[in-house]
């Protein structure tokens, strides 16, 4: 009886664990099409130009948080392209945002560069 008192507890706990793991704070509180329309112009102005030759079209999924001076802070760019990512990075980092931004929220946004 033990042994399954404290099986049920584990269970109980792991359980309990993942589920609060499992919370995406960006589908709990999605951002407006102003907001997502504001921001995503204003990014794709910054990586205007790529200071590399882009031979194919290429894809990223930046993730970036904003700090309380607005600055974005980029925490990942999900891409296979290392230049892009190094691009993307030097580009972005504690950029001062004119949109303002939630502090401390993360924000992903799609990324597509495309051969001209």
């Amino acid at each position: 009886m033990k042994t399954i008192k404290t099986l049920l507890i584990v269970l109980a706990i792991t359980l309990t664990n993942v589920v609060s793991a499992s919370n995406d704070p960006i589908k709990e509180n999605p951002l407006t099409k102003k907001e997502s329309s504001l921001i995503a112009k204003e990014i794709t102005s910054l990586l205007v130009k790529p200071s590399f030759e882009v031979k194919n079209n290429l894809q990223a999924k930046i993730t970036f948080v904003s700090n309380k001076n607005n600055e974005i802070v980029v925490l990942k760019v999900d891409t296979d392209n290392v230049l892009l990512d190094k691009f993307i990075k030097a580009r972005l980092n504690y950029h001062v945002m004119s949109t303002k931004l939630t502090s401390n929220r993360t924000y992903q946004l799609p990324v597509k560069v495309v051969v001209k």
